[in-house]
């Protein structure tokens, strides 16, 4: 029976949550999503035209465009899909009518550290919210998230500057969607990698490597950025390498050592499995940013 129920868990806890985080949005609404991983959602009510036609220019940074905001059931679907992509830094409300009021975006606004007066209605939104999201942290979302007002600008030029201003504002970014209600037992956030996280490489300024295998080892050139042979470096084990590469400062970007670990991993399997290896192949790097010829 105990391990019946331990089955159950795995299937409930850890299955079931993977099926659950294949696509953000995770709670679906009338949203334009045009990239997951970009800081900016921007919400627009009340102008569906506004919206799509900035969904429509696909502009950097931007990750997704709401045009619906009415009730308690849209701010918390939007609050609890922000909350789940760590990526989303910024929340720019724009558009809007003059003659209109806006209860539901003043409360989403103020939620997430807009100081405004807030009107009555609002207020009762917020109560109603912050009534059915008792868990959710909102200190946390509070200072990861900024707010921008823009709330009645409807020049779209305006619109999109502030989109590309705060989307370059974030130098590095979080990423990752973490999966609500996840694993109550363990107390702790489950995070699943987006598919085509994307990220601007940078040369490293400690050098740049060409791995090769020979006959029982692994061999590794070291170039400066000027392209001059520094070293020929050789092991048979990708962990040996690795260890000795960061300890000797001969690799200085994170994201250099996750590429150089990876190819290495590779480089030592071809050798224990007789095939071959090269590090120019499409298939051994994904990084479109990257020349095999220079890491």
């Amino acid at each position: 029976m105990a391990l019946m129920d331990s089955l159950k868990n795995f299937y409930r806890h850890r299955v079931l949550a993977t099926r659950r985080a294949k696509k953000w949005p995770f709670i679906p609404g009338k949203y334009y999503v045009l990239d997951d991983t970009a800081p900016v959602v921007v919400v627009m009510p009340d102008n569906e035209s506004l919206a799509e036609n900035l969904a429509a220019l696909s502009v950097h940074g931007l990750c997704m465009v709401s045009s619906v905001c009415r009730s308690v059931s849209d701010i918390e679907k939007l609050i609890k899909n922000v909350e789940a992509n760590l990526a989303v830094h910024c929340l720019i409300v724009a558009g809007g009518s003059e003659e209109k009021t806006y209860p539901a975006v003043e409360a989403l606004a103020t939620i997430f550290g807009d100081r405004a007066d807030t009107s009555e209605k609002a207020a009762t939104l917020i109560h109603a919210v912050r009534g059915k999201l008792k868990s959710l942290d909102f200190d946390a979302l509070q200072k990861r998230v900024n707010v921008v007002n823009m709330l009645r600008c409807t020049d779209i030029d305006k619109i999109i500057a502030d989109v590309k201003k705060h989307g370059s504002e974030v130098i590095r970014p979080d990423a990752g969607f973490v999966v609500q209600g996840y694993d109550t037992t363990l107390g702790i956030p489950r995070v699943f990698a987006p598919s085509s996280i994307s990220h601007d490489f940078k040369n490293d300024k400690a050098g740049t490597f060409v791995i090769g295998v020979g006959k029982k080892s692994i061999i590794v050139e070291h170039y400066n950025s000027k392209g001059e042979l520094l070293r020929l470096i050789e092991g048979t084990s990708a962990r040996d390498l690795c260890i000795l590469l960061i300890r000797n400062g001969w690799v200085s970007r994170l994201d250099h050592a996750a590429y150089l670990g990876r190819h290495l991993a590779l480089a030592e399997m071809a050798i224990q499995q007789g095939i071959p290896y090269d590090q120019k192949l499409p298939s051994a790097i994904d990084e479109d940013s990257i020349s095999p010829d220079a890491n």
